[in-house]
């Protein structure tokens, strides 16, 4: 007999990204009649799979909330990072089936205004942010964190 979850819970979906170093993450319980067991709770998975476009697989980690959660927020994440994540619902015998997987990636807030026909004013990061990131012809305007680039 299986005393786990023999379906995993519903979603997982994104709930507004909160900030530039968490997501919030919510589920649906697993239906009715497919526990087995007395449920402890939830264990969300995730991956990072590729930073600033580039292809990475990271060590998975987990995170445990009880069994009337619904919903928690992974933090301490990276900005540029794209994340694989999963729940599944557990018992005393341990985890249940895993849910489909939800991508969710991360990117600091950044403002692209078109100031001519080949050039554009990108406010909201550091000029070594736009560098890192490979752009070129870069140059300050003014003293705001802002920069120009030829489009």
């Amino acid at each position: 007999m299986c005393l786990v979850p023999s379906k995993p819970p519903l979603g997982p979906h994104a709930v507004n990204m909160s900030g530039p170093h968490s997501i919030p993450v919510s589920w649906e319980p697993v239906p009715e009649g497919f526990v087995h067991g007395v449920l402890l709770g939830y264990r969300i998975f995730y991956t990072v799979k590729s930073i600033a476009g580039e292809d990475v697989r990271k060590l998975t980690v987990n995170t445990t909330t009880n069994e009337t959660a619904l919903r928690t927020t992974l933090s301490d994440l990276q900005n540029y990072a794209v994340y694989e994540i999963k729940v599944t619902a557990f018992t005393v015998k341990g985890d249940g089936a895993i849910s489909h997987s939800l991508t969710a990636g991360l990117r600091k807030k950044k403002t692209v205004s078109i100031l001519s026909g080949d050039q554009a004013l990108i406010s909201g990061g550091s000029v070594s942010e736009w560098l890192g990131r490979g752009t070129r012809n870069l140059k300050v305007v003014g003293s705001n964190p802002a920069v120009t680039t030829k489009l």
